[in-house]
């Protein structure tokens, strides 16, 4: 019973060590000014894999994203932030509606990205962790946080 209780501890802490942190945890708060939100992630990524994920931003909030690698020499990051957006098209003589890529913010290195929404809004971040050998996978995380809009004009 003793080796069973020693077994079953040393399964459930090396799981847990295998874990990729929570991003609050690596990715530090850039000022007071801002407040952690729910929908922060981190996940394993592969070098030179996309991934990508999808964040809900309510309307009337100013929203910022920090996206870093566990490790420090992880290499590069590119991102991608955007919207899918219905327009109105010419096809064949008609005009269609359709869904198109509208991008945001677009960068290779890891300062934050800021945005303000008037409506709730659903915004994609497309990443790619760069470099040369394509075995290593890095822990990313994506830090996000909020703050309440402030009101302009009369």
């Amino acid at each position: 019973m003793r080796s069973f209780l020693i077994l079953l501890f040393v399964l459930v802490g090396s799981s847990s060590f295998s874990q990729c942190p929570n991003p609050e945890r690596f990715i530090k708060n850039k000022g007071r000014e801002y407040s952690n939100n729910s929908q922060s992630r981190s996940a394993y990524i592969r070098v030179g894999e996309v991934f990508e994920t999808v964040f809900i931003c309510q309307g009337g909030y100013d929203y910022r994203f920090t996206i870093e690698a566990y490790e420090k020499d992880a290499g590069n990051i590119k991102y991608e932030v955007y919207e899918m957006v219905v327009s109105k098209v010419e096809e064949n003589g008609k005009y269609v509606y359709k869904k198109q890529k509208h991008v945001l913010n677009s960068s290779v290195d890891n300062q934050p990205i800021q945005i303000r929404t008037d409506d709730t809004r659903k915004i994609y971040i497309k990443m790619l962790l760069d470099g040369e050998d394509i075995d290593r996978i890095e822990c990313v995380g994506i830090l996000a946080e909020y703050k309440k809009a402030k009101k302009v004009g009369f």
